[in-house]
């Protein structure tokens, strides 16, 4: 790429809030925790794992910014979420707890720009909850947890 790394942008659906990021995610994978379930309505959320030091909010978006955390029921381990203040949008994750999870923040693939089709997971996460009408990815690590 003419030596320049890959950026890559997204943002919330009223597009108030922004981000973006450098190189390849660390890790794509589906989630289907039960703490995933509720906080989108669905059966799961498809993540992408992306180094902090490669990502950012833009700098025009932190006054829509609202956290929220939550405790995974499953470990006990805290998470820190971003979403959107005005359209409640949910960017990402964070947790300064697990060693795994320190580098990296996990952000949802609904939210890129150019869509989701690059973020193929290469694993499915808490494979006890998820929904029996939904067969295992072909191709994807199934996992009884984070690992």
């Amino acid at each position: 790429m003419n030596g320049k790394e890959k950026k890559t942008t997204g943002a919330c659906v009223c597009g108030a809030l922004k981000f973006e990021f450098t190189g390849e995610p660390a890790m794509k994978a589906l989630c289907h925790c039960l703490e995933c379930q509720h906080r989108t309505g669905s059966a799961y959320t498809t993540n992408l794992l992306i180094p902090r030091t490669n990502f950012t909010f833009k700098p025009s978006s932190p006054s829509v910014m609202k956290t929220y955390t939550f405790t995974q029921s499953d470990t006990g381990l805290h998470f820190k979420t971003t979403f959107c203040g005005e359209c409640g949008t949910l960017i990402s994750k964070a947790n300064d707890e697990a060693e795994d999870f320190k580098p990296v923040y996990i952000v949802g693939a609904g939210c890129l720009d150019d869509g989701i089709g690059s973020a193929k997971p290469d694993a499915e996460l808490w494979v006890g909850h998820r929904a029996n009408w939904l067969p295992a990815m072909d191709g994807a690590a199934q996992l009884k947890g984070f690992s």
